[in-house]
């Protein structure tokens, strides 16, 4: 199993937007949530909050099973069609700073072992 980490940057003060999305997507919608999850090849979903100087940020990550594959479908979400796909990018929208994501590039891992 290999995972697929996330840092996003979050905008001022939208924490609490952020802990009610999760309640909208995870216990309202969670159906449509664990489709989607499926449909782009993500086992499972751990999400957490950390603060760094003034900077807050939020750490997602899923277990998947071929990270490459994951990567390429992932890659399209932007392009979906899917209502919930639509909806759920929207929300995001609304609490993370993608602009800052726009300058990283790539990340490049340093380590990855297992014992």
């Amino acid at each position: 199993m290999q995972t697929f980490v996330k840092v996003l940057p979050l905008q001022t003060g939208k924490l609490s937007t952020l802990k009610n999305f999760i309640n909208e997507f995870f216990v309202e919608n969670k159906e449509k949530y664990f489709d989607m999850l499926n449909r782009y090849g993500l086992k499972g979903t751990s999400v957490h909050y950390q603060k760094l100087g003034t900077e807050e940020f939020i750490i997602v990550t899923h277990p998947v099973d071929n990270l490459e594959a994951v990567l390429a479908k992932l890659s399209m979400f932007n392009n979906s069609t899917n209502p919930f796909d639509k909806w759920f990018a929207k929300l995001m929208q609304e609490v993370y700073n993608f602009k800052y994501l726009e300058q990283t590039g790539k990340s490049e891992e340093l380590l990855n072992f297992s014992l």
